[in-house]
């Protein structure tokens, strides 16, 4: 079996996260700005260092090292609908800018035309 970076991500979240509790399916505003925040980190870093993995771990990793300094900070709390959401952005960002590498180089052409 091969293991991507994605696999590991939700591997990791897996063990950390305790199931959610029945009827708990509330998500918030922080919750998105995770998501979009390791998107935005990861799909840079990927275009940055020309790897998905490592842009997308390296988002995570950021994401899951935030969480834990959650944990130790008093006042917040380590949660796993957070990690969840920062996975999720980790490789969607890194698959964006993948598939962003894997165009260039390829015959692209737009073109627009109008009558004003």
């Amino acid at each position: 079996m091969k293991l991507t970076h994605t696999t590991l991500a939700v591997a990791l979240v897996a063990a950390l996260c305790q199931p959610a509790e029945a009827g708990d399916a509330t998500f918030t505003l922080r919750h998105d700005m995770h998501g979009l925040g390791s998107l935005v980190v990861a799909e840079n870093l990927t275009l940055y260092t020309g790897s998905a993995v490592e842009g997308g771990g390296i988002s995570f990793g950021i994401g899951l090292a935030k969480e834990l300094v959650d944990r130790l900070t008093p006042g917040h709390a380590f949660t796993c609908k957070s990690l969840l959401f920062d996975a999720a952005g980790a490789v969607l960002g890194a698959s964006f800018a993948h598939l962003s590498l894997e165009g260039r180089g390829k015959a692209t052409q737009l073109a627009y035309t109008g009558r004003f």
